[in-house]
């Protein structure tokens, strides 16, 4: 999967790619909505994914490709009985994002709490240039 590029300040930070990276829907039309935030020290993705469990996610970084999926199946009993109506299913996604130099690979945390996927992406020490005075001659 190759994420989409976008212009503006963000892909600065992402390296060209998309921020809102693209998303596949794998079986049921899941595509959870993204937010990106910037802090001083990291950029922090935030993904709305109600009803999974932590289990259900993968977050990978392979080289400067995060590639963050999800699966969930429903356990439903087998009762007896005709189903009437049966909207209980199977349900996976996949986004991937292009990360840049500033993006500290090996810090990457995640945590899930009342349907949100959080990952944070700390920046590296060396992500924040000093300010130069360049003098015109």
């Amino acid at each position: 999967m190759v994420p989409r590029t976008i212009s503006g300040l963000l892909d600065d930070i992402f390296q060209g790619g998309s921020l809102y990276g693209r998303g596949m829907d794998l079986r049921s039309g899941m595509r959870p909505v993204t937010n990106i935030r910037e802090t001083d020290k990291a950029f922090v993705v935030q993904l709305v994914v109600p009803g999974m469990q932590k289990e259900d996610f993968k977050v990978n970084v392979d080289q400067q490709l995060l590639t963050i999926s999800g699966e969930h199946k429903e356990d439903v009993q087998q009762e007896t009985g005709k189903w009437i109506r049966r909207e209980f299913e199977q349900s996976a996604f996949r986004k991937s994002f292009m990360l840049n130099e500033q993006v500290d690979a090996a810090g990457i945390t995640a945590a899930y709490n009342n349907g949100i996927l959080e990952v944070t992406l700390p920046k590296k020490e060396c992500a924040h240039p000093a300010v130069q005075v360049v003098e015109v001659k």
